[in-house]
């Protein structure tokens, strides 16, 4: 074989891995990660779809649907936070909160998605609140779907089965799936309560550690960043 043959197999095979697989029609694939935070509960809810299936999505909302697919992904961010906001709900010890919409950002490797970050206000204190969020979007959408809760930034979260990072959630497919397993699958509820300062004390991070830190490591810190929202 030639070194020029060679050459090609190699770029093609790179290219292949760098845009993965497409995801089939009508799927959309969902990771909602839940944060919770002295102060306010912060929502990251990422989804991804192939273009014939943004397509149906924007004309649903009578959008254009000319364009390409980066073209196509600005007009749908312009619309779907609004309507996934609308569709998620916040409790706290049983009272409801608002949670709004307050940026959109893109990630992701074998798929683009598409991430709707949300921000609801809810005061914590030293003694436990029960918080729940419930997400109504896409319940007869084909396509794999997660969702985590978890505490940052000073609140803690009592032991419970909820995973705590959409990567260790089992993704599920709610399309077909009984109503009442599809209402627990889209719900997860946390006890919470406030990290007392001499517990929550940052741990210096050795120099051996640092360069341990790998790129997915980095950039989630990056994003844990990104969602203080200040």
């Amino acid at each position: 074989m030639s070194r020029r043959m060679l050459f090609l197999i190699l770029v093609s095979s790179c290219s292949f891995v760098a845009q993965g697989h497409e995801l089939p029609d009508e799927e959309i694939e969902r990771r909602v990660q839940v944060s919770v935070k002295p102060g306010r509960v912060l929502v990251q809810y990422s989804l991804a779809m192939n273009e014939v299936t943004l397509k149906k999505e924007l004309w649903k909302f009578s959008q254009n649907t000319d364009g390409t697919f980066s073209e196509l992904l600005k007009r749908y961010e312009k619309v779907i936070p609004l309507s996934l906001s609308n569709h998620l709900q916040l409790e706290v010890d049983g009272s409801v909160f608002p949670i709004l919409p307050v940026g959109v950002e893109y990630s992701g490797w074998s798929h683009r998605y598409l991430t709707c970050l949300f921000r609801g206000e809810v005061q914590l204190a030293a003694t436990t609140k029960t918080i729940t969020v419930t997400d109504n979007n896409f319940r007869d959408t084909p396509g794999g779907y997660r969702i985590a809760m978890k505490g940052i930034s000073g609140a803690r979260m009592e032991p419970s089965s909820v995973p705590p990072t959409v990567s260790r959630a089992t993704s599920v497919v709610l399309k077909g799936m009984p109503q009442r397993e599809k209402e627990a699958a889209t719900t997860v509820t946390g006890k919470f309560s406030i990290v007392e300062s001499s517990e929550f004390t940052p741990k210096k991070l050795s120099h051996a550690t640092v360069h341990v830190l790998s790129m997915r490591d980095t950039c989630l810190v990056l994003l844990g960043n990104m969602l203080e929202f200040n």
